[in-house]
């Protein structure tokens, strides 16, 4: 329902000639200082005082629209008036919700003079509980747009406001909309100016307001700057008052300040360096801005100094590094180039061209590639990729090329320059012309490598002559027992056969005696019982035959000692190894008996059927002898290591494989032993020089070392060493066959 048409329901009581008794001067004056007022919180008192006191309301509300929701922003009674206040309950307890909505959304105007009657606000809520006579709703409108909803309400009478009241409403309404905008606007003004203000008087660099006659004002940070007491010391002095008489380019102060001053004034702004001059008399560099503002009666100048002296400071120390960089980088014996991120040559030192015969000029803005010749550049490019990719200093070592063709090897080491962001700027390199180096070192390594080689065959022929003299000494040695041995044996054998054929006849010949004599004399009888004389017929036969045997025997040994004692003749010559493992076995025979750590080792034969190997027999005797003598002593030591554990050991036991492998043209010969295995650390060593794990006087290092030696550089075959722990060792040897 708007002000223009009113319910039929809502008939009021003839209030007309309102403005008869309404005071007039009054309205006058509350509309002349609702005008006037500029604060929007003494404005809205003096509007509410004013409705309270002319419009016959018991209650005023003033809303805003905030949000799809209402926010009150006063609210009057007859006993006093709130502005912005504070309320506990919700706002649709202060008033019906569904009018202030209408009204928002109409922006007419709604007046119920007999609210309780029926109308179109009746369901809401508030008319149920508060049970209002009379109420009011007018938006307060500037320019057609909506500032403030005025509510009213008298809970005694109805038809509290008529027509004249509601005219006198609209002009106050309309007076405080305007007068609302223009508070709005002052206080709007208000706070830019108090910022402005804060800005100016808070700005960490000097700030200055000028006219044409000098400094109007400055903030604290000029007065620290220039080290003034207060503003009016400051703003009492000329500008050129605070600089010194000539500035660094030779001008005077006084001349180029006032040739800024105008450049300013007639672009607007201007921004320089300045030397300035504190009061103290010390001179400092600084960053002068100069912007150029207009008020109603002078143009003024809005100034900005800062102290840039330690910038100035940092920048010439960094010209003068500059310097000094650039007369080393000259002046320094290695290449120094500077690639752009396409690796295009931005710059290069005296000593880059040197080494590729490029002057700086003619080579600025070309590819890196130039200088890399085509064998190369694959693999160059996949460097330059790299660096870019991954932002990483790398090194490399490839070949270039100069500018007349020679092909030289060159040192690189390339670090990318990288800015805050990651990006690259651009790439250092420093390079080396390393070609005579590269021969140098390789001629080092070659002469090392010979140097090594002939250190190695020093020490096989070191190793071959105390094998030889070893051999030698023993060969001597074996030979002379042979001899020796060999003078009574054969002595023993020649008379021994002469015995028997002696005995033999005296046999014959007690036996012919005692068929003509059968009936002997007593005391004959009694010396025949006496020496047994049927036992001496019966048992000289086999006395002289097991003499045969014996003597047969040490033939064998002797013949086993000239066999391993023989000296191994220019070239090789077909054995039968079967014959060199005999010897070997017979030689080390009494070290397989039993002893006080364990029991006599068991040899097992397993032998194959060979061919004659063509070979050193001496020297392969040798082998055999090492390998079987350092099995027997690891048998040694797991019978010792058993009997101080309280442990039974198995049997001691070596066997000995042999077998003719046709397809390979090869023989092999096999010692295994069940003794404890050797460690895999280990392992790898046993056949070094000199390396042993025996006790010291007990091992030289030397039988394994010899024996590879034997088997693999002088026969061509091969060794190796099968073994685990706990289970024992073999060793393999493979001969090549005749």
């Amino acid at each position: 329902m708007t002000s223009d048409s009113y319910a039929s329901q809502n008939a009021y009581t003839n209030t007309s000639n309102y403005f008869n008794y309404l005071d007039i001067a009054a309205i006058l004056k509350a509309v002349q200082v609702i005008s006037s007022e500029m604060q929007v919180d003494k404005l809205l008192n003096v509007f509410m005082q004013t409705i309270m006191e002319s419009a016959g309301a018991q209650k005023a509300l003033l809303l805003i629209s905030k949000d799809r929701g209402w926010l009150l922003d006063a609210i009057a009674s007859i006993d006093e008036c709130t502005i912005h206040p504070s309320l506990s309950q919700e706002i649709s307890q202060q008033l019906p919700i569904s009018i202030a909505n209408y009204v928002k959304n109409s922006l007419n105007t709604v007046v119920l003079n007999n609210a309780t009657s029926q109308n179109d606000f009746i369901s809401d809520p508030y008319f149920l509980q508060q049970h209002p006579q009379s109420l009011l709703c007018m938006p307060i409108l500037y320019q057609s747009r909506l500032m403030r909803v005025l509510y009213l309400e008298n809970n005694l009478t109805i038809d509290t406001f008529n027509h004249d009241i509601l005219k006198f409403l609209h002009l106050l309404c309309s007076q405080a909309a305007i007068s609302l905008e223009n508070a709005h606007l002052y206080q709007q003004t208000q706070q830019s100016e108090f910022r402005f203000k804060q800005v100016f008087e808070k700005a960490s660099d000097a700030t200055f307001l000028l006219d044409n006659q000098g400094f109007i004002d400055c903030n604290q940070a000029a007065l620290d700057l220039f080290r003034c007491i207060d503003k009016e010391q400051l703003c009492s002095l000329h500008l050129v008052q605070i600089s010194p008489e000539f500035q660094p380019d030779g001008q005077s102060s006084y001349s180029k300040a006032n040739l800024l001053i105008d450049r300013t004034l007639a672009k607007g702004s201007n921004q320089f360096e300045w030397v300035h001059k504190r009061l103290d008399g010390t001179n400092f560099w600084a960053e002068v801005k100069l912007t150029a503002i207009s008020d109603q009666q002078n143009r003024l100048i809005h100034a900005v100094v800062r102290d840039i002296s330690e910038r100035k400071q940092v920048t010439q120390d960094l010209e003068e590094f500059q310097t000094k960089l650039t007369s080393l980088i000259d002046n320094i014996p290695i290449g120094v180039i500077e690639w752009n991120p396409d690796f295009l040559v931005v710059s290069w030192n005296p000593a880059v061209e040197k080494i590729f015969g490029y002057q700086a000029e003619e080579i600025l803005h070309k590819y890196a590639l130039n200088i890399v010749p085509e064998s190369d550049r694959v693999n160059v490019f996949q460097l330059m990729t790299s660096l870019i990719q991954q932002r990483k200093a790398n090194y490399s070592l490839n070949e270039n090329i100069t500018k007349d063709g020679k092909i030289i090897t060159c040192e690189w080491i390339n670090t990318p320059l990288v800015d805050d962001q990651g990006d690259l700027m651009g790439i250092y390199s420093i390079v080396q012309d390393v070609t005579e180096k590269k021969r140098s070192e390789e001629t080092i390594h070659q002469k090392t490598t010979e140097l090594s080689q002939a250190l190695q065959d020093i020490k096989k022929a070191q190793l071959q002559m105390l094998q030889n003299e070893k051999m030698a000494a023993l060969g001597n040695l074996v030979a002379g027992i042979a001899h020796e041995i060999n003078n009574p044996i054969g002595f023993l054998t020649g008379s021994l056969y002469n015995a028997q054929e002696y005995i033999q006849e005296l046999l014959d010949y007690i036996q012919l005696h005692e068929q003509v004599y059968a009936d002997p004399p007593p005391e004959i009888i009694h010396h025949k019982e006496d020496i047994e004389l049927d036992f001496l017929i019966q048992d000289l036969p086999k006395l002289l035959s097991s003499m045969k045997v014996a003597i047969k025997r040490i033939q064998d040994i002797s013949g086993s000692l000239r066999s391993f004692s023989r000296a191994d003749s220019a070239e090789k010559i077909a054995y039968n190894l079967h014959e060199g493992l005999e010897s070997t076995l017979l030689i080390l025979k009494y070290r397989l008996q039993a002893s006080a750590v364990r029991p006599e080792i068991i040899v097992v034969k397993e032998y194959g059927e060979l061919p004659e190997v063509k070979c050193f027999l001496g020297q392969l005797s040798q082998v055999f002898m090492n390998i079987l003598a350092n099995a027997i002593d690891a048998l040694d030591i797991a019978g010792q290591s058993c009997r101080i554990d309280g442990m039974r050991a198995a049997a001691p036991k070596i066997v000995i494989r042999t077998q003719a492998l046709n397809q390979e043209n090869l023989v092999r010969i096999s010692i295994q032993d069940n003794g404890p295995g050797i460690p895999e650390a280990i392992k790898s060593k046993i056949f070094d020089n000199l390396f042993t794990t025996k006790e010291v006087g007990k091992g030289t290092g030397l039988g394994l070392a010899i024996a590879r030696q034997i088997v693999e550089e002088t026969h061509g075959g091969h060794i190796s060493c099968n073994s685990v722990i706990g289970e024992g060792t073999e060793f393999i040897i493979d001969i090549p066959a005749c």
